[in-house]
């Protein structure tokens, strides 16, 4: 481009032949995602839909994230999932973030994204979580990620999956591998 300088992200930085440009970058905009809750919100405040999602499932989806994130020994914590758990806030702000205290006894309080999956009050908030980190994964780790949350689904007789980063709800006969001509 005559004037113009190719910049990280593919934008330009314009201006007379041969003069410097001060380094500048243009961030790709952040679009909101269409999430699960999102997706199935008149089906799950209509309660077409139900998400229960048991504690011993809910610790096999925490440890599949910290399966697929990068230990930061110096800080201490997962990148990855310190990264989701701010773009989950960003998608579904700071109140989506709450969870039932240790005592069970009393309301949802603030916490963390760990929190939400151990203790969330409202578990379609596990689902976005689940295709928020998949959304953030690298091309390598995502068909790794997406079958991996697959296998949890099934092993636990679950009928939900994940399929090119979505999850949605899989009808009995499907589960039991049959299509609708095979029925």
């Amino acid at each position: 481009m005559a004037g113009g300088k190719l910049l990280p992200y593919g934008g330009f930085c314009k201006g007379f032949v041969g003069q410097e440009f001060a380094p500048c970058q243009k961030k790709p905009k952040q679009y909101m995602a269409r999430l699960f809750s999102k997706r199935y919100s008149d089906s799950l405040r209509d309660e077409k839909l139900k998400v229960s999602i048991p504690t011993p499932v809910r610790e096999r989806l925490w440890m599949s994230l910290e399966e697929y994130s990068e230990f930061d020994c110096l800080k201490g914590e997962y990148t990855a999932i310190t990264e989701l758990t701010q773009r989950f806030e960003e998608e579904l702000g700071s109140s989506a973030l709450r969870a039932y205290p240790e005592s069970e006894d009393g309301d949802p309080a603030s916490g963390g994204l760990y929190d939400i999956f151990l203790k969330g009050y409202w578990a379609p908030h596990v689902f976005d979580a689940m295709e928020l980190f998949h959304q953030g994964a690298s091309d390598e780790d995502k068909p790794l990620f997406q079958e991996r949350f697959n296998e949890i689904m099934e092993r636990s007789k679950m009928s939900w999956q994940m399929s090119e980063g979505k999850i949605s709800p899989v009808d009995s006969a499907r589960r039991q591998g049959h299509t609708k001509e095979g029925i």
